[in-house]
């Protein structure tokens, strides 16, 4: 779907790279795409997560996530992502196959007002619509929205 319409994928820089293969099992692929396999944890979807976020040749992640027990918690997961709610400062969207996790995976992530898309195709699609969004912007000299806002857990933090 990437190359149908018109998107690249990012290169991992070497740093990060270097760093994920020094930190995860040696069968995780940590080239772009990133492929964690069926083993992934709740710890290792987080980790490389954050290190997508913190590689400068990222623009948007498509999040992918099969879970897959019992090596998945996806409660564990979704706890975790809450930080990234309200600071992550990339486009992100998310997608999760599968059934009753999924279900719940996607009712959490809406919670934490983020993009979710029933399949891998969509939310690559939804990342090019917002390509072409900020590049129409950018065009006629307006500014760019705030990524990430987030009333809910505002909120609920008061």
């Amino acid at each position: 779907a990437i190359g149908m319409l018109d998107l690249e994928l990012a290169e991992i820089s070497p740093t990060i790279q270097k760093k994920m293969k020094e930190d995860l099992p040696p069968f995780f692929s940590v080239a772009n795409p990133i492929d964690l396999t069926g083993s992934a944890t709740a710890d290792q979807y987080l980790y490389v997560l954050e290190q997508t976020i913190n590689d400068p040749q990222v623009d948007s992640i498509v999040y992918i996530i099969i879970p897959t027990p019992p090596a998945i918690d996806v409660k564990e997961l979704m706890k975790g992502l809450q930080p990234f709610a309200t600071t992550i400062n990339k486009t992100i969207t998310f997608c999760a196959i599968g059934g009753a996790e999924a279900i719940y995976i996607r009712e959490e992530l809406e919670k934490m007002n983020f993009p979710f898309y029933p399949t891998p195709a969509r939310t690559v699609y939804a990342v090019r619509k917002l390509v072409d969004y900020t590049n129409y912007l950018r065009f006629y000299g307006q500014p760019l929205p705030v990524i990430r806002e987030h009333p809910k857990l505002e909120e609920a933090e008061k």
